[in-house]
């Protein structure tokens, strides 16, 4: 929805705003990165939803659905407040640092837990 409001936006603008020669380039990339957002995150979840209904045997999509909606929407108030907490202990660019580092730093994997091989059917 970020990349198609981004782009009602900017095709609704004055034109002397829309044609202005003197456009701040960080606009263009904050709309840029909007518009790959949006659609990376349109792309990301069909896939995810498809792969997991096609693996997922049929008596048990509902329990699977539940549980998936659960750990990503239950978590997000716990990161939330704890988030805040911390932005308000250390300030806020210490806390977008450790939050930077928490999802992008391959150190961090054994705190994700420990990814083990599908058997094969062979």
């Amino acid at each position: 929805m970020v990349g198609v409001g981004g782009l009602a936006l900017g095709l609704t603008a004055p034109p002397p705003v829309r044609y202005s020669s003197n456009v701040n380039p960080s606009y263009i990339k904050l709309v840029g990165s909007g518009l790959l957002l949006g659609f990376g995150s349109v792309v990301y979840n069909i896939n995810q939803v498809s792969l997991r209904q096609a693996i997922t045997p049929h008596r048990m999509q509902g329990r699977m659905n539940a549980t998936m909606r659960f750990m990503v929407w239950g978590t997000m108030p716990i990161g939330s407040f704890l988030g805040g907490i911390l932005g308000n202990t250390i300030g806020l660019r210490p806390t977008l640092a450790a939050a930077h580092d928490g999802r992008s730093n391959p150190g961090s994997a054994p705190l994700r837990g420990r990814r083990r091989p599908v058997p094969s059917n062979e």
